[in-house]
């Protein structure tokens, strides 16, 4: 304010690049979002943190809780599929589709997390009324931990070798 006051040169603010800058994947209108990777990675914390949730409401024996968890598991984990098939896998398969080996390793990473969730889906649906059937407590620790592993390697090669393509 006191540059302006007394005539000093303001600085040259650096303005956002023109919409025709912006990328889409050949062939769509889905276009290249910078903070996508980002926005990913931290869906992946979100995601482990409550998965630790869950763990320990059921070391408690705090069935309810399970439940409430698991049903904040369940919309974060459909939040971010849905963002990563609009998003992640159109743009890339589009983006490759000249570099066959690159195409197929993207497929396969799409195909291989449409199976895993359905096996989440399955294990969210078996386990989401927990609190009422208590019963469900004897199959689930080993099932949850199972979920884990999946989950843990899954988003190890996503973020090793998924996310870099894209960025």
């Amino acid at each position: 304010m006191f540059g302006f006051l007394f005539g000093k040169k303001r600085e040259k603010i650096q303005e956002a690049p023109p919409a025709a800058a912006t990328k889409f994947a050949p062939g769509t209108t889905i276009a290249y979002d910078p903070n996508l990777v980002a926005s990913m990675m931290s869906d992946h914390q979100a995601l482990f943190k409550i998965y630790g949730a869950i763990q320990q409401h059921f070391t408690a024996g705090d069935f309810k809780g399970v439940s409430q968890q698991l049903e904040q598991f369940r919309m974060a984990v459909q939040g971010h599929l849905l963002k990563e098939n609009v998003k992640l896998y159109i743009y890339l398969e589009h983006q490759f589709e000249s570099d066959q080996a690159t195409h197929s390793l993207i497929k396969g990473f799409r195909s291989e997390m449409d199976a895993i969730g359905k096996v989440l889906v399955d294990f969210l649906n078996k386990y989401k009324h927990i609190e009422v059937n208590p019963s469900l407590a004897t199959t689930f620790k080993q099932d949850m931990e199972q979920i884990g592993a999946a989950l843990t390697d899954r988003v190890s090669r996503e973020e090793s070798i998924l996310y870099p393509l894209y960025s």
